[in-house]
C-alpha cells in the first residue's frame, strides 16, 4: 500500500516568497588594465536568504532575470558580499551587473542592478613630430 500525503495536507506550506533585494552595490576596477572588475554588495537580512546569483551583459541594459546574461557567479551559503569578475572582461566595454539574493526553495529577489564602463587602455601610437632646431 503507497501512502501519498501532500505537503499542504501535512500542514507544511510552500515557500513562494523570495528574500529582500541585494542593495548598496558598487563596481570598480580592480585592475591597472581594467580587464577585472570588483562588485561589492550588501546581503539582505532576511532568515530564508541563502545566495546571490550575478548575472553581466554587455551594454547598459542589465539581465532583466536569473536566467538572462552570463552567469558570473552564484554564491551558495556563502555570506561573502564582494567579487572579482575577470572572465571576459575587456578592457573599453560597458558591462551591467545584475544581482539576485534568492532561498533554498529557488525563489529569486528583484534584481538590484548596476552599470560600469571599463577605460580603453589604448597604447600611444603616433610617431613623434620631427625635432625643431
Amino acid at each position: 500500500m503507497v501512502l501519498l500525503l501532500s505537503l499542504a495536507a501535512a500542514g507544511c506550506a510552500s515557500d513562494r516568497t523570495a528574500p529582500g533585494p541585494v542593495t548598496g552595490l558598487n563596481v570598480r576596477a580592480d585592475s591597472s588594465t581594467d580587464t577585472s572588475v570588483s562588485l561589492h554588495w550588501t546581503n539582505p537580512a532576511d532568515a530564508d536568504f541563502t545566495g546571490v546569483m550575478i548575472r553581466r551583459s554587455a551594454g547598459a541594459t542589465a539581465p532583466a532575470t536569473a536566467a538572462s546574461g552570463t552567469l558570473v557567479m552564484d554564491l551558495i551559503d556563502d555570506p561573502v558580499a564582494d567579487i572579482v569578475d575577470f572572465q571576459n572582461v575587456t578592457a573599453g566595454t560597458q558591462y551591467s551587473y545584475a544581482f539576485f539574493a534568492h532561498d533554498g526553495a529557488d525563489n529569486y529577489a528583484a534584481a538590484g542592478a548596476v552599470t560600469y564602463s571599463t577605460t580603453r587602455s589604448t597604447p600611444h601610437t603616433t610617431a613623434p613630430g620631427p625635432i625643431k632646431p
